[in-house]
């Protein structure tokens, strides 16, 4: 799918919505199985995601860094044998 179709859309389908995730139609499924993910399932093939879903996924599913990075916390490496 077009990467500047799916910057404009409110609603995804399967296929789309895992475009937008980047993962795979079938983790995604598992996700909304296992009640991770909203979505709304009109039949049995037809299972439609908000941007504002995915999006809370993204965010929920985010982990900020345990320790601060930047210079004063780059992580000291031992002399081991002289090299």
């Amino acid at each position: 799918m077009n990467a500047e179709l799916l910057g404009t859309k409110e609603r995804f389908n399967l296929e789309e919505a895992a475009a937008y995730l980047g993962m795979k139609t079938r983790a995604l499924r598992e996700a909304c199985l296992d009640k991770r993910i909203a979505y709304s399932k009109l039949d049995r093939r037809t299972w439609l995601f908000s941007r504002a879903a995915l999006d809370e996924f993204i965010r929920r599913n985010t982990f900020e860094p345990r320790f601060p990075v930047g210079p004063k916390n780059k992580k000291r490496t031992r002399n081991v044998g002289g090299l």
